[in-house]
């Protein structure tokens, strides 16, 4: 009996992605809600004011946005020609006054060179992109990604934004051959929407992780001097 030949497995519907926990480089921004409990937050004497795995594992259970994120993609194919995404744009951006958040400010050690995306939500949703060690960017309409059969990239999106609350899809054209299609790039692995929640000084607090034993936390302040601070300083700046 001869064995019949595997059918081709290719096409548009073998592009994946998944996004992922990312603390940005050198510096991650995560919004946590205002009653959450800052007395479970695991505190290290010897962190020296960075956010260790613990820590992280803390801020990934509790966090309702990052500003800086990480969606991995991939061509699941196994032949066939490139996957081509094109067309990087902000769908169906809103804004409304922004509600209390507590801004977790976590330094960590930094990673790689690579390209970012930037979204500027205050600019309509402008996106750009370029390399990270130059100044060089270009607009999303540029945005070109090609994977060919069984290739993974990673794209990181930073957004950045003004005092209200934005809520919008990241979108992209996916080709395949003379076949294509519009598709929302998850920057949450549970809602094609993301969330910028604002950073309105009347209605938030940054803290970072602890640097003395006499405080829980370090916060900033309107002028980004930072101070060591109490619970109840912190719960008095989010009502």
């Amino acid at each position: 009996m001869q064995n019949e030949t595997p059918p081709a497995a290719e096409g548009i519907d073998y592009f994946r992605q998944s996004a992922e926990f990312y603390p940005g480089d050198n510096t991650g921004l995560f919004a946590l809600p205002p009653d959450v409990d800052l007395a479970g937050f695991p505190v290290s004497s010897d962190n020296n004011g960075f956010c260790d795995d613990e820590m992280m594992r803390w801020l990934r259970r509790h966090r309702t946005a990052s500003l800086s994120n990480l969606v991995r993609i991939r061509n699941a194919g196994t032949t066939g020609v490139n996957l081509h995404l094109s067309d990087l744009r902000v769908e169906a951006l809103t804004d409304r006054p922004a509600e209390p958040v507590i801004w977790f400010s976590c330094p960590s050690a930094g990673s790689d060179d690579i390209v970012e995306v930037t979204i500027d939500l205050a600019d309509g949703g402008r996106v750009e992109f370029g390399p990270s060690d130059t100044d060089e960017a270009l607009p999303g309409s540029a945005f070109s990604f090609s994977l060919a059969p069984g290739e993974g990239g990673v794209l990181i999106v930073d957004l950045i934004g003004g005092d209200d609350e934005y809520r919008g899809m990241l979108a992209a054209t996916l080709q395949y051959g003379s076949e294509q299609q519009s598709v929302t790039l998850r920057l949450d692995e549970d809602s094609d929407t993301f969330r910028f929640p604002g950073t309105g000084s009347a209605t938030s607090v940054t803290i970072m992780p602890p640097r003395s034993p006499d405080y829980p936390f370090f916060c900033t302040d309107e002028s980004d001097d930072e101070y060591g601070c109490t619970l109840p300083e912190i719960r008095q700046r989010v009502g």
